[in-house]
């Protein structure tokens, strides 16, 4: 029987400050041998003037059952918040649960469509606890 003991585990948080339009900002890339909870995800307009802001998980291509078959063979891009408008000020803050992500999985966060031509000015950040295990258990 594989040993499935956690080695160690660690508590983060990180943040990107999205100050181009159309440029995807990568926030966190789960690493290998781990396991990652995100239990915070954090979206704050700071700029003068409305961006859509969008954020994304990379789903590295993995053994999940599907409509169509128990193997997907390519990474899957979900949509945790897809071209959501973001007035100044407003904020989107999702916790109370958390997001598993797995070796290779990363999320990244974009700003659009801001506002009279204005610089956007929107901070993205999460925390997130790393659970690493042995080489070869997951």
């Amino acid at each position: 029987m594989p040993n499935t003991s956690i080695n160690n585990a660690r508590n983060r948080s990180v943040a990107v400050h999205c100050i181009v339009d159309a440029t995807n900002y990568k926030l966190y890339t789960c690493p290998a041998n781990c396991k990652t909870h995100v239990s915070l995800l954090f979206i704050t307009n700071a700029g003068t003037a409305a961006s859509d802001i969008t954020v994304d998980w990379l789903m590295k291509a993995r053994n999940l059952p599907t409509a169509t078959s128990d193997t997907p063979v390519i990474d899957e891009l979900v949509h945790i918040i897809g071209g959501k408008n973001l007035g100044v000020g407003d904020y989107i803050k999702f916790d109370g649960s958390f997001i598993v992500l797995e070796t290779g999985d990363y999320l990244r966060a974009q700003a659009d469509n801001t506002g009279g031509g204005a610089t956007p000015d929107v901070d993205v950040f999460i925390t997130y606890e790393e659970f690493f295990f042995p080489e070869g258990v997951l």
